[in-house]
């Protein structure tokens, strides 16, 4: 098993797969966010925009998603992404402007990201898709409280996994627009 998970990075590493970015992302979006909540049924769509513009080639570009949800209002998430080196497109940060600086990772044309916020889990990934000129944002969260813990023995060695449950989700197909 600890074999399987050392080889896996090796298949998909960045030699094996170009990178687009930041090139092919630029741009501005549009499309309709699906938001979803497992305990409640819930599901909404809002409609959303994105503008994804370089501020300092090969290290700096803004990201600003804007929700137009008619329950809140329009709610502006107006952000900055920093490479940690200029021209390493790889390790990236997701600065808020207001103090939080995430740590984010651009593997294989996607870009992941995830962090833990008052006790809740967040995953969120945003990938170009090459054949609609487009960004798939996906973001999803779990509570930390209550995980279900487990372990299994292989060749001597203890394996132990904490699993939690999926709470909500957004998703959103952003085409571009001009």
């Amino acid at each position: 098993m600890k074999y399987l998970l050392w080889l896996l990075p090796l298949l998909f590493s960045p030699a094996t797969i170009a990178q687009t970015f930041p090139d092919d992302w630029l741009g501005n979006y549009e499309g309709e966010m699906h938001i979803g909540n497992v305990d409640s049924h819930r599901t909404d769509t809002i409609p959303v925009t994105l503008e994804f513009q370089t501020e300092i080639e090969d290290s700096a570009w803004s990201y600003k998603m804007t929700y137009n949800s008619e329950q809140f209002g329009m709610v502006v998430k107006d952000y900055k992404i920093r490479a940690t080196k200029s021209g390493d497109t790889k390790k990236l940060l997701l600065d808020e402007n207001n103090g939080i600086v995430m740590e984010m990772s651009l593997m294989n044309g996607t870009m992941y990201g995830m962090y833990e916020v008052l006790g809740t889990l967040f995953i969120t990934t945003l990938k170009f898709e090459e054949e609609e000129e487009a960004l798939y944002f996906d973001l999803f969260g779990a509570s930390m409280s209550n995980p279900i813990e487990t372990s299994t023995i292989e060749d001597g060695e203890e394996y132990k996994a904490t699993s939690y449950r999926t709470q909500f989700h957004q998703s959103v197909l952003l085409r571009k627009v001009e």
